[in-house]
């Protein structure tokens, strides 16, 4: 692998080249850190390193110069190179080289928080939680909405289980506003299981809101018809009582049945008229006598001698004039008949109307009896509201307790639990073999997420301690990732045995490493030739190789 990095902050040239890795020394303020931060800069593609803004990277470039630049190589030839102060970032070849963040030290367990720390290592070895694992949950717990499963595990492929734990509490807390919002009270699991509205009673439990509604329809239309008994229009009834007549019903019966009897009379002497000129107009079949040979004649089925036809149409079109006539006669007598029955019914319909009223007005129906049927009626509409309450106060109750589950199930100690524990025994078990490698003390994280060193929380340890910790799972991380680069900076903390530790552990991972390391004099460098690990003595931004 070859860098090469140009006037970048403290680092005015370098030009490192090595196969396993690469030892950067010097004194303090002479640019290993900024060779290390340009370098995990192109590793990561990171163009805009240190939290800058991109209109910042002015700051970048080392005073003096107009641009910067960092430029990795592989065996393959491809690389990866960024220029400053544009911070373009550019690439040539297929894999040009590159590592992650963890592995450059970009980023450690140790500042992320419990949470993201445990989401971390979860998705590091691949023992993230399934979805039988949250139906198993669900299910044990009695929800067994697979449309609900469903939902719940896409948000957690689309997301991530914090992103879903958090969608799920809010949707709670809307869950329990919507709540409050039909009881008109603050939310309580053990209110919500026992609150009534005011109004509901026992007799509305077994019934539904169609019944209501239905007994609220017929109340109305029973109040219609009270208001309209007690306020008989007189000028209705002496209309009906001038149309109720006896004498003119039976004229009015009478006539409508001599129309009747015309219609059915001409109607009769049309089909004769009809059948007298179809016979009329039939027509003679000739054939001769098989005996004599004379002509015959076939009329209406029978067989005579053939004679002459006389000339029937002076009768026909009287026979037509006839049936015309009798159709306008139908005709005029329907009309008539429609006229006499309109008013049969006319008058019926005014005795019954007649009849109605006088029973009704004999039915007693007081303003009492009508505000009776009116208090009826809100209570009625009371119960409705009561039911439609009660009702959705439940359905929200179900839903509140149903996300509940939802919420356990993605929290950290639900389906995540079992799979960070697991997680966690693998991850703690690499961090055990390079402890052991480096003969250093025990790394591990606890179940509760905190990072110990033999026990001892990480905010309880020395500097140098804590740097052992951050190294420890930076490699062990990488290891796992598979990253091809690790980058480590201020190793001169660590005391002879750690650095032995440290080299002994990346020389037997075989991973490619960029150590960066504070020496007072070069002559104090160790020799590291005989384990591929070539020296680099920066001084004044300047690379060299010793050794």
């Amino acid at each position: 692998m070859r860098v090469e990095v140009n006037n970048f902050m403290g680092c005015e040239k370098a030009e490192v080249e090595f196969n396993k890795a690469a030892l950067i020394c010097g004194m303090n303020h002479q640019g290993k850190s900024s060779f290390l931060t340009a370098l995990s800069a192109a590793l990561t593609g990171e163009a805009i390193p240190l939290g800058l803004k991109k209109t910042d990277c002015g700051m970048l470039v080392k005073v003096g110069s107009t641009g910067a630049s960092v430029k990795v190589q592989n065996d393959a030839f491809e690389t990866v190179s960024i220029n400053w102060p544009k911070a373009e970032i550019s690439t040539d070849g297929k894999n040009p080289p590159a590592t992650t963040k963890m592995a450059a030290g970009l980023e450690s367990l140790v500042n992320m928080k419990e949470k993201e720390r445990s989401e971390f290592i979860r998705e590091l070895v691949k023992c993230n939680p399934t979805k039988k694992d949250l139906e198993e949950f669900l299910g044990e717990r009695g929800c067994t909405n697979e449309k609900l499963i469903n939902a719940v595990w896409t948000f957690i492929e689309q997301d991530g289980f914090e992103a879903s734990h958090k969608r799920a509490c809010d949707t709670g807390r809307s869950l329990k506003n919507q709540w409050s919002d039909v009881t008109g009270e603050a939310y309580g699991s053990q209110k919500a299981e026992t609150w009534q509205p005011i109004g509901w009673n026992s007799s509305l439990i077994d019934l539904s809101k169609e019944t209501l509604e239905t007994q609220l329809t017929a109340a109305r239309a029973e109040l219609e018809d009270m208001i309209a008994r007690q306020a008989v229009d007189t000028s209705k009834k002496e209309e009906y009582e001038q149309l109720a007549n006896e004498r003119s019903l039976m004229i009015a019966r009478q006539n409508a049945k001599i129309c009747y009897d015309n219609v059915k009379s001409y109607e009769k002497d049309v089909a004769d008229a009809e059948v007298l000129i179809r016979q009329l107009t039939a027509k003679v079949e000739e054939q001769h006598c098989p005996h004599c040979g004379g002509l015959l004649q076939i009329v209406a089925g029978k067989v005579t001698e053939l004679q002459e036809q006389p000339d029937n149409s002076a009768r026909i079109e009287i026979l037509k004039q006839k049936i015309a006539e009798g159709k306008e006669k139908i005709k005029e007598n329907d009309s008539q008949y429609l006229t006499y029955t309109k008013q049969v019914s006319q008058i019926e319909n005014a005795f019954a109307k007649l009849d109605e009223i006088n029973k009704s007005s004999s039915g007693n129906v007081t303003p009492i009896d009508i505000d009776k049927k009116r208090n009826q009626i809100k209570q009625i509409e009371d119960n409705i509201k009561a039911f439609e309450a009660k009702t959705e106060s439940d359905r929200l109750k179900n839903k509140i307790k149903e996300n509940q589950l939802v919420i356990d199930a993605l929290d950290m100690s639900g389906i995540r639990k079992k799979s960070t524990e697991k997680g966690l025994e693998f991850f703690n078990s690499n961090l055990e073999d390079v402890c052991s490698i480096a003969g250093w003390p025990k790394v591990s994280i606890s179940r509760d997420m905190s990072i110990e060193l033999d026990g001892r929380p990480y905010v309880l340890l020395s500097e140098s301690e804590k740097y052992r910790v951050r190294i420890t799972l930076q490699i062990a991380i990488a290891k796992l990732q598979k990253a091809a680069v690790i980058i480590l900076d201020g190793a001169e903390i660590l005391d002879k045995n750690g650095k032995n530790g440290l080299f002994k552990t990346l020389l037997q991972y075989q991973i490619t490493a960029f150590i960066g390391m504070m020496f007072s004099d070069i002559s104090k460098v160790p020799n590291m030739s005989k384990f591929g690990i070539k020296n680099y003595w920066v001084e004044k931004g300047n690379f060299k190789e010793i050794n």
